[in-house]
């Protein structure tokens, strides 16, 4: 028979409710509904590190936490194909316009897994002064940690209504999907690994102090650019941006430390304005290496993928752009700066630009690389330019640009100094000559990790019990999706959905599955085609 237990006044089952926390004594697991009608009455019966355990279905609810530690999870169903999730939905609730699924006051510090903030029409418009009603608001300034959870259509994913908290955020396999204000915004550290961004959102994610972003994918519409990365040290990595539309810089990096962005794609990009934005403020190295662009349309004067310009109080910064791609972007007509690739506007930060490529880009009569003022000599080595008609030019100091490739053994083509030369141009301050007659310097500057050559799905042990390891690997850096399938043809389990360049490694445990032969596939997310299938075998 359930033992029974009064818990602050409440009678409460026993069952499963005392687990052991390391090091702070006995917590409590309170259950809903079956121990309390609402998740708010468990909130009032919580102590501190307890857990709230939320069975599926949807609560009307504007839920206000304790200034307590505690963890609000919900009880998913793993053998089901949509692994359904409980559902804050507070629309119908009067003035719900006023109001966010989950608030979390001062002292609170809670880690939040499997739920879905659900936001309808009646919930608009939102904002009033500094709170940011919708899906999470806190003015804690304590951790905030949120797992597999959904943001769908909330004005606001994870927002701050108190300034100056320097609160840290960790978001981990979270979709944000049609978030009309910003997606993550931590007032302190965010860290976000695994997450999509999805549909139209107004801002995407931002760290007020200092960012660590991995294996993300963004792709819809934004009209005020997908990630942030501000004040200290950032790292932006394997993530994939597009097909979309910007109405502003997809990425900006406005950052007082050391920032690194890497193995990133901006694929399939309709842009008013550059793709990405670099405000060097310190002395610290910005490390831009190994990403690629490909097929961006910039709509609104030149294509200009990227920017780098610096301020006034900067001491001396580096920024390094290294082992990138930028391939078949395009733009309108040429604007005021006539630049189309990269637009160098600096007065203290020194640039380098070495083993990158740029190919075909257009429009003709605008250059690749443009230095506009007096600074910091800026270095171009074993780059190559290729089919972009016009590659390179420097206003006012010379710009060292020897020992590239420009699409010629004869070399760049230069009125005055090079006028039999067959590759894409160069003008005005530019020491362009020796030039590389060939690219078989570039045989050592290809990224660490080539691209395969065609796609595969391995799976290791197979059979297996219990537990095995997948490696899929891409020809090209995009969003994919690895799903199992039983003997019939249904759909059992999403393995994977998110970005893969090069190769991913994923594990997979199968121990609600039963023993038995089932199949693997892999597929391109974005343009749902199949690529390819595997057959598990789990013996138990």
């Amino acid at each position: 028979m359930s033992r029974l237990v009064i818990l602050r006044g409440r009678v409460v089952s026993a069952v499963g409710i005392i687990a052991f926390v390391a090091g702070s004594g006995y917590a409590h697991t309170l259950r809903v509904p079956s121990e309390f009608a609402t998740i708010q009455e468990a909130f009032v019966a919580l102590t501190d590190r307890d857990t709230v355990l939320v069975e599926t279905g949807t609560y009307a609810e504007a839920l206000v936490a304790p200034p307590l530690q505690f963890v609000l999870c919900g009880q998913v169903d793993p053998d089901t194909g949509e692994y359904p999730r409980p559902v804050i939905d507070p629309s119908a609730l009067s003035g719900s316009d006023t109001v966010a699924c989950l608030y979390l006051p001062a002292g609170s510090q809670v880690s939040i897994l499997d739920f879905r903030f659900v936001n309808r029409r009646q919930m608009y418009p939102r904002r009033i002064g500094m709170l940011c009603p919708g899906g999470i608001a806190y003015a804690t300034g304590e951790p905030i940690v949120a797992r597999r959870c959904i943001f769908d259509s909330t004005y606001g994913g994870i927002d701050y209504t108190t300034p100056n908290l320097h609160t840290p955020v960790t978001i981990a396999h979270c979709v944000f999907r049609n978030v009309t204000n910003g997606c993550a915004v931590a007032q302190g550290r965010l860290q976000a690994t695994d997450c999509r961004v999805e549909g139209h959102c107004v801002g995407g994610m931002r760290g007020l102090d200092s960012s660590f972003i991995e294996n993300c994918s963004f792709s819809g519409l934004t009209e005020l650019g997908w990630v942030g990365l501000y004040r200290s040290e950032n790292v932006l990595r394997n993530c994939s941006f597009g097909p979309g539309t910007c109405l502003q810089s997809p990425v900006h990096v406005y950052t007082l430390g050391r920032t690194v962005v890497e193995n990133c794609g901006f694929n399939g990009l309709g842009i008013a304005g550059p793709s990405f934005e670099i405000v060097a403020r310190t002395a610290a190295l910005i490390a831009v290496q190994s990403n690629h662009w490909r097929h961006n349309f910039v709509s609104q004067g030149s294509a200009i993928p990227i920017t780098i310009t610096d301020e006034v109080e900067a001491s001396n910064p580096r920024v390094l752009f290294e082992n990138n791609s930028m391939d078949s972007c395009e733009g309108a007509l040429p604007g005021a700066t006539d630049v189309k690739g990269l637009h160098l506007y600096t007065l203290h930060t020194s640039v380098e630009l070495r083993r990158n490529r740029f190919s075909a880009i257009s429009p003709a009569s605008a250059a690749v690389v443009a230095v506009d003022t007096l600074g910091n000599l800026h270095l171009l080595r074993e780059n190559t330019f290729c089919m972009n008609s016009y590659a390179v030019f420097a206003a006012h100091e010379s710009l060292d640009a020897t020992l590239n490739y420009w699409g010629d053994a004869t070399g760049p083509y230069n009125l005055s100094e090079n006028p039999a030369g067959l590759g894409d141009e160069v003008r005005g301050n530019v020491s362009f000559d020796p030039w590389y007659p060939d690219t078989s310097f570039r045989d050592a500057g290809e990224p660490d990790i080539p691209l395969p050559r065609a796609s595969s799905l391995l799976v290791f042990p197979n059979p297996f019990n219990s537990e095995t390891r997948i490696r899929f690997s891409a020809p090209e850096a995009d969003i994919y999706q690895i799903e199992i399938f039983d003997l019939l043809g249904r759909r059992i389990a999403d393995v994977f959905h998110g970005p893969v360049i090069h190769t991913r490694d994923i594990s997979f445990n199968a121990g609600q599955l039963s023993s038995g032969i089932y199949f693997l596939r892999a597929k391109h997310a974005v343009q749902n085609r199949p690529l390819l299938t595997q057959k598990l075998v789990l013996l138990k």
